[in-house]
């Protein structure tokens, strides 16, 4: 009996330590498109630096020129002019002056995300590796996704007490602004942009479709607290574990599920300060929040690979056999 109590201590002692193995960090390096555009608008005349950083970044310009700087998209003179101009402004120099500060050392950040997509190379043998760069938004989009690259806009994770942010942004915004944000931002635009919803009838079908990318988002960052998977901070996140069935009884009372509203869908799923439904003690997103929990029960009774998950489509088909039951 005493040799099988051994035992029995050694099978849970590997376990453990086999949940806590660190994984080795996929070597990556973020690219300074901010700081490389900087030093080609200062250093003018060099006709060879200009053109191979144009080249570099070809496929992101056409993004940036369109989505940051709203202009059009033009000839080399015409792109190199815009630039200058965006970046001739004393405001934006100064948050550039700032973002160049706050992340100076990229070093932390690109061994974060290197341990994601160590996870997510081991999930997806065959598939692109995400690749990173880091740009200045001119407080605009936080997350750029071209191809299998993510900028980030370092401007817009200068912390929620962050000067020029005041007055501009609301409170349940600048929740979002924070450095530990950027993480869960990037990865998560990459894998909306690696597995976009192809099918959706009703409001349930985009909720499990999101709980599919937290879902996975939670594979990646398996150190990360749940709450910070979406944004929620301790109180909100408690409310939610407590108002779980009262908030799914309601969503099946007012047959919600299966509305097709998108007015109603983007009540659940969109940024807010909080979910109608539910008053101002709740948080966003509560439909987001859902869907994962009926994607988790699913994968815990189905036991597949998280592959073959986002093969499944039918929202209610998920719903069914995950045997949710809050």
């Amino acid at each position: 009996m005493k040799k099988v109590f051994w035992s029995l201590c050694l099978i849970l002692t590997v376990a453990l330590v086999s949940c806590k193995k660190e994984v080795k960090p996929e070597q990556l390096k973020i690219e300074r498109f901010d700081t490389e555009l900087y030093q080609i608008l200062i250093n003018p005349g060099s006709s060879s630096a200009e053109e191979k950083f144009l080249k570099k970044y070809h496929d992101f310009l056409p993004l940036y020129l369109s989505g940051i700087l709203h202009a059009p998209q033009a000839g080399r003179m015409q792109t190199m002019e815009a630039l200058h101009s965006f970046f001739s402004d004393s405001t934006l120099m100064k948050v550039y002056a700032d973002e160049q500060h706050r992340y100076k050392d990229l070093s932390a950040l690109e061994k974060r995300l290197g341990e994601a997509v160590s996870r997510y190379k081991e999930l997806f043998p065959k598939s692109p590796l995400p690749k990173f760069r880091m740009h200045l938004s001119g407080l605009s989009q936080s997350v750029i996704t071209v191809g299998d690259y993510v900028s980030i806009a370092g401007d817009k994770y200068l912390g929620k007490d962050y000067p020029l942010y005041k007055g501009y942004y609301y409170d349940y915004q600048l929740a979002d602004m924070q450095s530990d944000r950027i993480v869960v931002d990037a990865l998560k635009a990459y894998l909306f942009g690696k597995f976009p919803l192809t099918k959706q009838q009703n409001l349930l079908d985009l909720m499990v479709y999101q709980g599919k990318i937290h879902y996975l988002l939670s594979l990646l960052l398996p150190n990360a607290k749940p709450e910070q998977l979406f944004g929620y901070n301790q109180k909100q996140w408690d409310w939610l574990t407590k108002s779980e069935k009262e908030v799914w009884l309601y969503m099946a009372d007012n047959q919600h599920l299966y509305s097709t509203d998108p007015v109603l869908e983007a009540k659940y799923t969109g940024e807010a300060p909080f979910t109608p439904f539910f008053g101002e003690a709740s948080p966003a997103k509560v439909g987001v929040w859902m869907g994962y929990r009926i994607v988790e029960s699913y994968m815990k009774k189905q036991d597949i690979p998280v592959s073959e998950l986002f093969q499944q489509t039918d929202g209610k088909m998920i719903l069914q056999e995950s045997g949710y039951q809050p």
